[in-house]
């Protein structure tokens, strides 16, 4: 079971069983998506998108995503109910109560999802990854409420 109509999965993610998302409006309208670079959602145009998901996110068994959900770099995500649309890198939680994730436990889980594929995460990622982390400060502590 599950379904990821129109979704945008990027690598090393990981969804749980019985992981939806919505991919149509209920009102059949244009799917509205957040711009991170103007920092406010925008018109897509599109009748149809679903999940989009970055690099090394995680969701549990039974999660669910609404129309146009973005979900940042690295997060781990669980829980009951709908997660918000737009969740910055870096963030682990649940609806309601999301925690930043720290850097060194979402680089040892990198770690340890590529040595499952004989694979070693290179030194030249963790550092993109540290400053996708760096970056991401700002939105995840406005999303956070700090």
């Amino acid at each position: 079971d599950g379904f990821l109509g129109d979704a945008y999965v990027a690598s090393w993610c990981n969804l749980g069983a019985a992981t939806n998302n919505s991919n149509l409006k209920n009102d059949y309208g244009s799917v509205r998506l957040y711009n991170e670079a103007l920092g406010a959602e925008e018109d897509s145009g599109r009748l149809f998108a679903g999940l989009f998901m970055a690099d090394h996110a995680k969701c549990s068994i039974g999660t669910t995503f609404n129309t146009g959900s973005i979900v940042g770099v690295a997060c781990n995500l669980f829980g009951a109910g709908f997660h918000p649309r737009q969740i910055p890198s870096f963030c682990w939680g649940s609806p309601g109560r999301y925690a930043t994730y720290r850097f060194e436990k979402a680089i040892h889980v990198a770690e340890r999802v590529m040595q499952r594929r004989d694979l070693t995460i290179d030194p030249s990622e963790v550092e993109l990854l540290r400053d996708v982390f760096d970056q991401s400060e700002s939105a995840r502590s406005h999303f956070l409420g700090r």
